[in-house]
């Protein structure tokens, strides 16, 4: 790993990434992730992208520092899991959504990087 200004880049995987096949318009849903990672500054986010490509995000507040905006997950060749709602609301668009949870990296200081994509997983779900 590579250290810049007293910060060792990240490294890890995601274990786990499961949340329903078909998600429901009007209902809130969960996620539930596991990562295996070692570095600070770590957080989680989910995305889904509708049919038009149009994006919404869902973080994990626990991994969060939502006064700094930025991941406060520090792990030592460690594991996390954690589970989240997010909601599907009633005029989403119904048909087939890409959904991707990525593992980031703050990295706080450094003159040309400020977020660094870790690791993510991505699958296809039907919103109905």
């Amino acid at each position: 790993m590579a250290k810049l200004k007293n910060l060792t880049l990240a490294t890890g995987q995601i274990i786990k990434f499961n949340l329903p096949q078909k998600l429901r318009r009007g209902h809130e849903h969960m996620v539930e992730v596991e990562v295996q990672a070692n570095g600070k500054y770590l957080f989680l986010t989910l995305l889904l992208e509708n049919p038009d490509k149009e994006q919404q995000w869902w973080a994990d507040n626990d991994s969060i520092d939502l006064v700094r905006n930025g991941g406060k997950l520090n792990l030592k060749n460690e594991n996390y899991k954690n589970s989240w709602g997010f909601p599907i609301f009633s005029d989403a668009k119904a048909g087939e959504y890409t959904a991707f949870i990525g593992m980031y990296q703050d990295t706080y200081g450094l003159p040309t990087l400020n977020r660094r994509l870790i690791a993510y997983k991505q699958k296809k779900v039907k919103v109905v």
